[in-house]
């Protein structure tokens, strides 16, 4: 997965900046995800702290880090191995990988 970072030319006629938008992406999406529990926490902390009177330049900026976390969260997800390490967790109790295995030991 690292062999995309330097990568600049065309896979079956996708040009490289669709390619780098959508693997930005796909760092938000995968952050998003993975943090999705956090959100609640910080929707309620936007409820209170708008009901409290607080200005809403400051929950406004807080929904804005959290954006940030997700994306930070994921690019480290997908770029410190956690996703090769989390796809071969499953990778063990999925049955046709267990049997593919299998067939390809021998």
């Amino acid at each position: 997965m690292r062999a995309f970072k330097d990568w600049k030319g065309e896979i079956e006629g996708v040009p490289a900046y669709k390619f780098k938008l959508m693997l930005h992406l796909h760092y938000y999406d995968l952050g998003m995800g993975k943090l999705a529990i956090l959100k609640y926490f910080w929707l309620l902390g936007g409820f209170g702290s708008i009901v409290a009177g607080v200005n809403y330049i400051y929950t406004l900026l807080a929904g804005a880090l959290f954006v940030i976390a997700c994306y930070v969260f994921g690019w480290i997800y997908y770029n410190w191995g956690w996703l090769e390490a989390a796809t071969e967790v499953s990778n063990q109790i999925n049955p046709f990988v267990k049997q593919m295995r299998k067939v390809y030991k021998r």
